[in-house]
């Protein structure tokens, strides 16, 4: 796989979707055409023109959406294998990366809520600095129902949690179960299969910490102890350079971090009709490893709970 095999399938993907939404429009201009026509003649009410021009407009976008579903994921596969799995390579080792699997909803559901609608992709399993990590984006959203004045029933769904989901293992076990979270994180914490391990809240000594942050735990001196003064400014640094809500969860012999930035990680860009950028593309990506190497790093979770983690 080398860069012009990916643009070509970029190209290619651009060039079939703007052919069907040209002819779309074509489609459309005659609609629109026949509709005035009409309208002059005073047959056909201007609303009515304007449905028949969103419903040809809409019907246009669903045509482009299959009939380039193949060729989609024909350039999203050429990006993912050389932008995404090379410079993986470069930081990682036994890496094992799926793009469309993801975190089963049980995993995610032991930590945090997954509301009413779950899905996850972008798997990827490696090793770093001798830890071992499993990541995934997740999409969690809850069903709202509304009833209009017709008596008719509507549902929407409100997107709860988007973003990384990552899972760091150790080599020993923790004596009890702590929780981190930001104050402004929107993904319900200690869902109904936590809150049989009796979780407390509980308060820091750091009052700065405090403000940003809620911490429950099972046993609040061992919380405490793991929380010293040095980890909390280290957790608080974090939040800082990510610049969105963050939820850590030690529990057995694993760190569940979520970091709610509602973005997905490792995906092409959205626009197409521009050819790529080779080296912003390969700075985006280092990006995203980036937040995966940072916790590793920040934290120093390779060391730091030596002399803690039981």
């Amino acid at each position: 796989m080398d860069f012009a095999t990916v643009e070509k399938a970029r190209a290619a993907f651009h060039a079939k979707r703007q052919n069907i939404y040209k002819k779309g429009g074509i489609v459309l201009l005659f609609v629109v055409l026949g509709a005035l026509f009409l309208r002059v003649n005073g047959i056909m009410s201007v609303f009515f023109i304007f449905f028949l021009a969103f419903f040809t407009f809409v019907i246009t976008t669903i045509i482009a959406s299959f009939a380039t579903a193949k060729d989609y994921e024909a350039y999203k596969k050429a990006y993912k294998t050389y932008f995404v799995a090379s410079s993986l390579n470069n930081v990682f080792t036994n890496i094992h990366y799926e793009h469309q699997s993801g975190f089963p909803k049980q995993t995610v559901a032991a930590v945090m809520s997954t509301a009413d609608r779950y899905s996850s992709n972008d798997l990827l399993t490696a090793t770093y600095k001798n830890i071992s990590f499993t990541q995934a984006d997740v999409h969690t959203e809850e069903r709202h129902t509304t009833t209009d004045s017709n008596g008719q029933t509507h549902t929407y769904y409100e997107t709860i949690f988007k973003g990384r989901f990552l899972i760091f293992d150790f080599n020993r076990n923790f004596s009890f179960s702590l929780q981190v979270s930001s104050k402004g994180f929107t993904g319900e914490v200690l869902p109904r299969s936590a809150s049989e391990r009796k979780f407390q809240r509980i308060t820091t000594e750091s009052g700065d910490f405090n403000r940003k942050f809620y911490v429950y735990a099972q046993d609040g001196v061992d919380a405490l102890y793991i929380l010293d003064p040095a980890f909390m400014e280290k957790i608080q640094q974090l939040y800082e350079d990510c610049r969105h809500d963050l939820l850590l969860t030690f529990m057995d012999k694993k760190v569940y971090i979520a970091i709610d930035d509602h973005e997905d990680s490792f995906e092409p860009p959205a626009r197409i009709s521009q050819p790529l950028n080779k080296q912003a593309e390969l700075a985006k990506i280092q990006q995203d490893i980036k937040v995966i190497t940072n916790f590793v790093d920040s934290l120093k979770l390779d060391r730091y709970f030596k002399g803690v983690a039981k």
